[in-house]
């Protein structure tokens, strides 16, 4: 499995476990949370290896972005479990929104992904045929 369909796998499944942990669903399941926050910090890593720099396939903000917003999402996941869970210094209003902020852009970070592998699919593509042509 390439490491861009795992990063696309890893984010869907994220998705479906953070919309779980929303607040009146299942956001005492503890296997769950524990599940979400593992995937947290395998994705940045398995995102920042598939979208690396390469010869064939031209970067550029999206593939930027699709690199590294996982880092984000993850800062502010962490500011929230940090600074609400653990310290207990954060308000709840800004809990909420942090949280909010999270998750748009984890929804976002999911779009460029889709983005940038697509792009990444179609100059992969475009490389093997001119070299079929060319030979």
């Amino acid at each position: 499995m390439s490491l861009i369909l795992a990063t696309r796998l890893f984010l869907y499944l994220q998705l479906v476990l953070g919309t779980l942990q929303s607040p009146g669903l299942y956001n005492g399941v503890s296997a769950i949370l524990h599940t979400h926050r593992t995937l947290a910090f395998i994705i940045p890593v398995v995102a920042f290896l598939a979208f690396r720099p390469s010869k064939a396939v031209p970067g550029g903000a999206v593939k930027l972005l699709a690199r590294f917003g996982p880092t984000i999402s993850l800062l502010l996941g962490l500011i929230n479990w940090v600074g609400f869970k653990m310290l207990a210094v954060m308000p709840a209003d800004a809990y909420l929104i942090v949280m909010v902020i999270h998750m748009l852009i984890g929804i976002a970070v999911v779009a460029f992904v889709e983005i940038a592998a697509g792009k990444e699919r179609r100059a992969l593509a475009a490389a093997q045929a001119d070299a079929a042509t060319a030979s």
